[in-house]
């Protein structure tokens, strides 16, 4: 909606959380958003978020990665961390994660980040 383009990778074999997951995802789906449910054969358990803006006639990538869910009940529970930059290292290797989980693309050579089991 308004120009923006959203997809979401969901992990429907969350623990305890299977039917809340299922829900966000159709009501997501409902007000426009792709969803993908991740890797064929392995959970996803990962918490990014990847912007991609037109600025000054070029597009610019912004990643948040942190360690908690995007839940606010939980902000009130746990102590995460967050990690927010625009470095273009970086922002590349998570946009080579999300070609990865959003199936429209293969397991890519990344430079600054791990994720198992392809690293």
């Amino acid at each position: 909606r308004r120009g923006k383009e959203v997809t979401a990778v969901i992990e429907l074999r969350a623990r305890f959380s299977e039917a809340e997951n299922l829900e966000l995802a159709s009501r997501l789906q409902e007000a426009g958003v792709i969803v993908v449910y991740g890797v064929v054969g392995y959970k996803t358990h990962a918490k990014m978020i990847l912007i991609v803006r037109r600025e000054e006639g070029r597009l610019r990538r912004y990643v948040h990665l942190g360690t908690g869910n995007y839940h606010a009940g939980n902000a009130r529970l746990y102590t995460d961390y967050s990690f927010m930059t625009c470095d273009e290292s970086i922002s590349d290797d998570v946009n080579k994660l999300f070609q990865q989980l959003t199936g429209m693309g293969k397991a890519l050579k990344i430079k600054k980040l791990f994720h198992s089991p392809f690293t």
